[in-house]
């Protein structure tokens, strides 16, 4: 079983993919996923990418080996694996936030709408990858679901995991 927020959600789906046997349960915790970038206007993809995505959050620019993924290509990654060998019918939840991201200065105003418009519609997706996944929204939540309210990622994957010990490929 796999857990995975905001780009883990991403990466934890591509090992799901490349590894189907080892994968018996999934909780995505307000992940990204490859459906956003079509979502936002063509010129707000590459300012999302580069400041808000990639850019080193204030705390840790110091830190020159910082890691980052390139988005584009991983998320062109996503859609090839799923076309070639879709996510098979495991226990599966998604946690989606509700509170509007936190993004650093230089967005434009009606930037905010959108990207909240596009999370929404892609944890929608996230949902409908297999039958009988659960959606959860997170009331009162911002992006870090896990910080502001621990207890709702923690029964999410006892639910999981109580799924996969019981030999089911839903979630109770």
């Amino acid at each position: 079983m796999l857990v995975g927020h905001s780009t883990g959600g991403l990466i934890v789906r591509r090992f799901a993919a490349a590894h189907p046997r080892e994968v018996t349960g999934l909780v995505e915790v307000d992940a990204i996923a490859e459906g956003i970038q079509p979502l936002l206007e063509p010129d707000w993809w590459p300012l999302y990418n580069e400041k808000a995505l990639i850019a080193a959050p204030p705390e840790y620019a110091f830190y020159a080996d910082l890691e980052t993924i390139d988005f584009s290509a991983s998320f062109a990654q996503m859609r090839e694996a799923q076309a070639d060998s879709p996510l098979r019918r495991l226990p599966l939840v998604v946690l989606s936030h509700t509170e509007p991201f936190e993004l650093p200065p230089g967005f434009p105003p009606d930037f905010s709408p959108v990207l909240e418009k596009a999370w929404r519609t892609i944890q929608g997706q996230l949902a409908l990858l297999v039958p009988g996944a659960q959606h959860v929204i997170a009331t009162h939540s911002g992006h870090y679901i896990q910080l502001d309210q621990p207890g709702l990622v923690r029964a999410a994957i006892k639910r999981v995991v109580r799924a996969v010990q019981d030999g089911r490929r839903t979630v109770p």
